[in-house]
């Protein structure tokens, strides 16, 4: 039985099976890191060794991946937009309505339940006040607590980044139209470098990507990243991203050093640094299309299933990972031996990691794919309720059929 053909996730019939490879390699790392996170921070680190402390400090760099997600995002919502563009269709930017109510039925149920859960437990464990918990929900759901409050949203910390992924979403359509009605391909690259080294010198010059600064959390601190998934589209739709003769091993070996490099990476700061991760990043991406090894590796039916459920993955793990370290800190008096507690830990974490996440995916995130899911909805609830839907037409009937009782 092919239990993995219930995690694919398709696109207009067709798998894209880079993206998906490209979500493994941006979530995966982001998971070691908060699972490390809630580990170092509970221990006495002052008894690792000089190498446990760069193993350590290497994987909680992994928050990184979160940038990848924003490069793929540039890359997948560009791409429609430019394609229209390109080939001079009428309504080039098509139904900005259907774009945005996709955006809305697709990310916003998984994203909602995942709150109130969240909400639920901080309520139910005595995290926060009430007020607190209300307030976090609100712009945690509007995608606003960075815009009002200047920290992370202490219900779900990881939601950052879905902020800044919001904010892209509004703007990508006009992005897309401005880079797109420029022409000439070569052109159109020159003008996206020269737009990526303005944004990094800017956030280096203003110090906006200093952790203290507010905007570092928002587009204008992470812009750089989505012009790489809109130069991205360019190359592909130009078939630039195609694997070709031996260029395919340079690509393979210059990936493979990416995926490492990238990890260790640990919230990027300063131009130098800003600037050579995100040629890093770049060259992860075109690798994933240009090689040959490492794009088959991307396409492994069990690499893409992970990456098609990254987003259930990104809402859950940090819940799950904190809440298995908060069992294990109850079992510490009775596990004595460090290895034995570390490994507790480990086991509990990723159990519930294999079993939450697929549950949720398949029964929350999954059926909002189908963008008809609304509308069938809507259908069902007609059919299970029709007085509630037709009130007017059920109480015609009543009355009828009482007339009729009368004669």
């Amino acid at each position: 039985m092919n239990l993995i053909k219930y995690f694919e996730r398709k696109a207009k019939g067709k798998i894209v099976g880079e993206l998906e490879g490209l979500r493994f390699l941006a979530i995966v790392p982001v998971v070691i890191q908060h699972y490390v996170e809630r580990w170092h921070r509970n221990i006495d680190q002052k008894e690792l060794s000089e190498f446990q402390h760069l193993v350590v400090n290497y994987f909680l760099g992994g928050s990184s991946g979160v940038y990848l997600f924003y490069i793929i995002s540039g890359f997948i919502l560009t791409l429609p937009f430019a394609s229209r563009l390109l080939d001079n269709k009428p309504q080039p930017l098509g139904n900005l309505k259907l774009y945005f109510l996709r955006r809305l039925t697709r990310l916003e149920p998984p994203y909602i339940v995942v709150m109130a859960i969240m909400a639920y437990a901080a309520f139910v464990f005595g995290k926060m006040d009430t007020g607190q918990i209300w307030a976090y929900f609100l712009t945690g759901i509007t995608y606003s607590t960075n815009l009002i409050y200047h920290r992370f949203n202490e219900l779900n910390p990881v939601i950052w980044s879905l902020e800044v992924e919001i904010q892209f979403y509004i703007l990508a359509p006009f992005l897309a139209w401005v880079v797109f009605k420029i022409k000439g391909f070569q052109r159109r690259n020159i003008i996206l470098i020269a737009a990526i080294l303005a944004a990094i010198s800017l956030q280096a010059i203003t110090d906006i990507t200093n952790g203290d600064n507010f905007l570092r959390y928002t587009i204008l601190g992470q812009v750089q990243y989505f012009l790489v998934g809109i130069m991205m589209v360019n190359l592909y739709l130009h078939k630039k991203l195609e694997p070709a003769g031996k260029d395919k091993q340079f690509w393979n070996i210059a990936a493979t050093a990416a995926v490492f490099a990238m990890i260790g990476y640990y919230w990027v700061y300063g131009f130098l640094k800003t600037l050579s991760f995100t040629l890093v990043l770049a060259i992860l991406f075109a690798g994933a299309f240009r090689g040959s090894w490492f794009n088959r590796f991307m396409r492994m039916p069990w690499i893409m299933a992970i990456g098609g459920m990254c987003y259930s993955i990104y809402l859950l793990h940090l819940a799950i990972a904190q809440a298995s370290m908060e069992f294990m800190l109850r079992m510490k008096d009775k596990i004595q031996n460090d290895y034995l507690w570390f490994g507790g830990y480990t086991l509990i974490f990723f159990v519930l990691l294999i079993i939450i996440v697929p549950v949720f995916y398949l029964l929350i995130e999954k059926p909002c794919m189908d963008h008809s899911w609304p509308s069938r909805l809507l259908a069902f609830f007609k059919t299970k309720l029709p007085w509630f839907f037709s009130p007017t037409k059920t109480a015609t009937t009543d009355s009828n059929a009482g007339e009729a009782r009368k004669l």
